[in-house]
């Protein structure tokens, strides 16, 4: 919906009016529709505007009724209504039927944490004048970014992308170091770290408080009091539970579309969208691409999309794209994108988003975040194995094989998943490059004192559903959330992910992890609720992922790319960040017969590129 940034000086005047409107162009592309900015006493801030609600009158900053408290933000609040219905009660007044309006007054009621009532998606920043104080508060889940630096001579500056921070003249761009060490291991930097040292991200469910020249961090829990009583949870009727949220997500005065893989969440969100609204969707299609994982599954989902949309009778867009497609519209997000990140699925995000902006939708809602909460990643199909048998095993800490290895059938990968204490069992699930790895492409000096990438991994003995809960937490927000939030805003469209619901999130807790996997049938929930509704088609059909054949790319179509990261004249090397003979070791890497480690070797490309293309220093 938009972009906000803003400023709250140390002195009583705040003279950055001039540094926070560059700030707010550097991310115009969040907000072509408005630029707003507010000033009052220590405090400085504005938005740029996508306008999807209410378009002639939503413009911001939302007031209270004296002024007093100034209001921007992004997103978008589900159950507006129903607030606006109580604040109506306690006296309030509105002059639009814009969400946003809500917010000073809720704040008025209830409270710094009146956000913690909103069923939605969301990056505030509220400034109160009497107090002088500054409310920064970040949805629940995590679907919109809010970061902010302290200046310990000027005071706090935040905004919704770190881009527009790194223009503010008063940020320190030193690179943080242990972030880019991170980076081959997961693809992106773990929150709340970023690539400038300075620079934080508040984390889904915190908020930040900045007053007498103190910032004060706080978790909050979501608290579903506006909800509806006949949509309120119970176990029996999850469907109309699920119904309802998935239907909240069409909020909008604008046209909408969906993402349309051939797999049961986007199904499942596009069926019931397609029954309240006309809807557009979108397919890639990559013809005659084998899965890399399952050389029995093809990459192209247009097929089986195509076929759904026709048994429904919604529109469908093909966007077929070849491997030269994928490395131009990865080069484009990396030099443009907040940070370095190797996620290749970004790549169908960006350019599904750009053929949507061009066909007048302003919203495309995805079925993101259905695998974390609801069970649905096929190794989950046999933790309840790997972890029974660990239990009687003497762990090892080595890492011989993970889901990144080739030929491996599942039997073996069982086996000696289960003899690995926790930190690599976790590593081997989900991630990629290895300590090892690594070590032997960055450079000594750079690498050094460095800490390891499995500090995020629990080192405790852990259960099935510990796993799930750490995905939910860890590989939810980082990677699936911060991937569609950027890569559709940075085309000037919205992405909404209904299965992200903070009360889904709160909710999905009551349930163990056999009610999710129930007999190794992923997704159990969704697919017992769902299967009238989309079809056992679609339900049975075998899952894959968004699986592209990084490394078959990098030694054809996408070699002169690799050449350029790893060359002499590359920063990388200039700048001692990785061995000069770093190339010998790749090429080992993509000839290895054993792994795949295409996307170790895409994060080093992305370093590059980005490094090449934004302000920073060593």
């Amino acid at each position: 919906m938009c972009g906000i940034a803003g400023s709250v000086s140390k002195k009583k005047k705040n003279n950055q009016k001039n540094q926070i409107k560059k700030m707010l162009l550097k991310m115009r592309h969040r907000g072509p529709d408005d630029l707003n900015i507010s000033s009052s006493s220590n405090f400085c801030g504005g938005y740029v505007r996508l306008a999807i609600n209410d378009l002639e009158k939503g413009n911001q900053p939302f007031h209270s009724l004296n002024k007093e408290i100034i209001v921007y933000y992004n997103g978008e609040i589900y159950n507006y209504k129903e607030i606006k219905k109580f604040l109506i009660l306690k006296g309030h007044k509105f002059s639009t039927n814009c969400d946003g309006e809500i917010l000073p007054h809720l704040y008025q009621e209830m409270g710094d944490e009146f956000f913690k009532y909103i069923e939605g998606m969301f990056s505030i920043s509220l400034w109160d004048n009497d107090k002088k104080k500054l409310i920064l508060a970040r949805d629940y889940v995590g679907e919109k970014p809010l970061y902010y630096t302290e200046n310990k001579k000027f005071g706090l500056i935040y905004a919704s992308e770190i881009k527009s921070i790194a223009f503010n003249s008063k940020t320190d761009l030193k690179l943080n170091k242990q972030g880019l060490w991170d980076i081959p291991t997961f693809l992106w930097i773990p929150e709340p770290a970023t690539i400038y040292n300075s620079v934080k991200s508040l984390l889904p469910g915190q908020f930040l408080v900045f007053k007498n020249s103190k910032i004060k961090l706080k978790k909050y829990e979501f608290n579903e009091k506006f909800i509806q009583k006949k949509f309120l949870f119970s176990k029996k009727n999850m469907k109309k539970f699920l119904d309802n949220i998935i239907s909240s997500r069409s909020l909008s005065d604008a046209k909408i579309g969906t993402f349309l893989s051939s797999g049961i969440d986007s199904s499942i969100v596009t069926k019931i969208l397609s029954k309240k609204k006309k809807i557009k969707t979108y397919t890639v299609s990559f013809p005659k691409i084998r899965d890399i994982y399952d050389n029995d599954i093809g990459v192209d989902e247009y097929p089986d999309a195509k076929k759904f949309a026709n048994k429904f009778k919604i529109n469908n867009t093909k966007i077929k794209l070849s491997s030269k497609d994928m490395l131009k519209e990865f080069i484009y997000i990396s030099k443009k994108s907040d940070q370095p990140h190797a996620i290749s699925s970004a790549i169908g995000i960006s350019i599904v988003s750009k053929r949507a902006k061009k066909d007048g939708v302003k919203v495309l809602i995805s079925g993101d975040g259905a695998d974390e909460i609801f069970g649905g990643y096929r190794w989950y199909s046999y933790l309840d194995t790997i972890i029974k048998l660990r239990n009687n095993k003497k762990k090892n800490n080595g890492l011989s094989i993970t889901l990144q290895s080739k030929n491996i059938n599942e039997k073996k990968i069982i086996e000696k998943l289960s003899s690995y204490n926790t930190q690599n069992l976790m590593q081997s699930l989900h991630y990629y490059g290895t300590e090892a790895e690594k070590k032997s492409i960055f450079n000594e000096k750079f690498y050094k004192q460095k800490k390891s990438s499995c500090r995020y991994f629990y080192k405790k003995k852990i259960s099935t559903l510990d796993i799930i809960n750490h995905d939910r937490k860890f590989y939810l927000t980082n990677e699936m959330l911060n991937k569609f939030d950027r890569h559709t805003m940075l085309n000037s469209v919205e992405g909404r992910s209904p299965f992200t619901s903070p009360y889904i999130k709160k909710i999905i807790t009551k349930y163990s992890f056999k009610e999710l996997v129930k007999k190794e049938n992923l997704k159990h929930i969704l697919k017992n609720i769902y299967n009238k509704e989309i079809g056992n088609e679609v339900i049975n059909r075998k899952k894959h992922g968004f699986n592209f054949p990084i490394d078959y790319c990098l030694k054809n179509s996408w070699k002169k790319i690799l050449e350029q990261t790893f060359n002499n004249r590359s920063c990388l090397i200039k700048k001692k960040i990785i061995n000069v003979n770093s190339i010998i070791q790749i090429r080992k890497m993509l000839d290895d017969p054993e792994k795949n480690h295409g996307h170790t070797i895409l994060s080093f490309i992305a370093i590059k590129f980005w490094l090449d293309n934004n302000p920073w220093k060593l």
